[in-house]
């Protein structure tokens, strides 16, 4: 026998070798795996069901509760009316159970132990409209479908259920109770007011709807308390401070108790109220705080809600980290004219409105190119701290904004306070200070230009 017809005897000899061994690997495994040795590419329907027409669902997981349509189509469970219960919660577990999917379908011994329906890890039942009432038990894990084993009563098939319909099977109870007693809409808040114990009340309100020809602002948002003028703030800082945390607040649980006062909720509780311009006014009272958690209560639920109490740190915000640092920032359409009066000299900046896009400027009588920014640099003047009550001095210089009607009219004096600040008096009001070489660089730039 030459060399070539010996090497294909040993080829067939070891294809026929392994073949032999796939054969007895497969029946071992369909002697010893009695899970999911059926499956295939085909799936088979266990239910198929509409969620609307399920009126009752009942859970055993480790507790056991049950969710039941009121008349209106409202979910209810046993002591809690519809609006205790998050009605998303419990749409989402209907829908997950009212379809079901397995990969696998047989007829086997369910005492089998490998299925685990001896010691089954949930059970639930559906009930429907019409009476129809389906009960499930879910078991073990396969370990190679990796879904859940699934019987249902009155067939004597074994089926699968996919892993995440028992992911949201086992969910605790208290996932289903309505913690969001109150629902922002954050596109559409026109005022947001905080009543705050241990530093002044805060309010902001929102330009967002208006034209800023009428509200006199460069930015989204205002701030109206605590200072006595309105000014601009920082939308940014508003949004980071205030708005992102307000859209984190997550409550841990409800009380059902109505004893507020026990819970420290009453007149004199920090307050955050929520404007809207055409919807209700939404407000959470905040109450005494107990081993880092405090209590709340919002006019939208009778119920006290826990949170963390660093939830409501924001509320602490510094306003001047909120407001602009340029108090003289005014709308350039609302005015007509500048005039700036300082150490015996005067300066006139006219504003000339041609059109809605085109305006001119002439200060002192002559004209002022486009590349010359006056206007810019008047209302950029910034502050740098709060006024605290420090004595003042003279008034050193006034900056009138005249509008274009009177009460557009912005009066601004700036008031010697110590050797390297002015304070800023806004409409008689005193709010900032700002330092004294800021002013003097801006009278600067006034001489240098009316030279050239």
């Amino acid at each position: 026998m030459n060399q070539k017809i010996k090497l294909i005897i040993l080829a067939s000899v070891i294809a026929l070798l392994a073949l032999a061994c796939v054969l007895l690997l497969n029946d071992r495994v369909g002697d010893n795996d009695n899970t999911d040795s059926s499956a295939t590419n085909q799936n088979y329907d266990v239910l198929r069901l509409s969620a609307d027409d399920i009126v009752r669902i009942d859970i055993e997981n480790g507790e056991n509760f049950y969710f039941e349509r009121n008349s209106d189509g409202l979910w209810t469970s046993e002591g809690c009316e519809a609006d205790e219960l998050s009605q998303n919660n419990i749409d989402t577990l209907v829908s997950d159970l009212s379809v079901i999917v397995s990969v696998i379908k047989k007829e086997d011994d369910k005492t089998n132990e490998s299925y685990g329906l001896n010691n089954p890890r949930a059970k639930f039942a559906i009930t429907c409209k019409n009476g129809e009432k389906y009960d499930f038990t879910v078991g073990y894990k396969s370990p190679t479908v990796g879904d859940y084993f699934i019987v249902k009563n009155g067939d004597e098939n074994i089926y699968t259920i996919y892993n995440y319909k028992v992911e949201t099977l086992m969910q605790p109870r208290e996932t289903y109770n309505n913690l969001t007693p109150l629902t922002i809409d954050f596109q559409n808040i026109s005022k947001l007011n905080i009543k705050r114990n241990s530093r002044k009340e805060l309010e902001i309100i929102s330009n967002a709807k208006k034209d800023a020809v009428d509200v006199d602002s460069f930015t989204v948002w205002r701030l109206t308390k605590p200072y006595q003028n309105v000014y601009n703030a920082v939308d940014t800082k508003i949004e980071l401070s205030l708005l992102v945390p307000l859209s984190e607040i997550k409550y841990e649980k409800y009380i059902k108790d109505t004893d507020y006062a026990k819970y420290g909720i009453d007149a004199d509780s920090q307050t955050i109220t929520i404007s809207y311009d055409d919807a209700p006014e939404q407000v959470m009272q905040l109450g005494k705080t107990d081993n880092g958690k405090i209590y709340v209560k919002t006019n939208t639920s009778p119920y006290i809600y826990v949170a963390p109490e660093k939830t409501f740190d924001f509320i602490n915000a510094n306003e001047y980290d909120l407001v602009t640092k340029m108090p003289l920032l005014v709308y350039v359409n609302n005015v007509n004219q500048v005039s700036i009066n300082t150490d015996g000299k005067n300066y006139v900046l006219d504003i000339n409105h041609i059109d809605e896009d085109t305006i001119k400027y002439t200060f002192n009588g002559k004209e002022v190119p486009d590349e010359e920014k006056i206007y810019q640099a008047i209302i950029s003047l910034s502050s740098d701290e709060e006024y605290a009550g420090q004595p003042l001095g003279e008034k050193v210089a006034a900056i009138k904004f005249r509008g274009i009607t009177s009460d557009k009219d912005v009066n601004i004096e700036l008031i010697d306070l110590d050797a390297r600040n002015y304070a800023i008096s806004y409409n008689s009001h005193i709010e900032f200070i700002m330092k004294k070489t800021k002013f003097a660089s801006l009278v600067q730039s006034f001489d240098k230009f009316l030279a050239k």
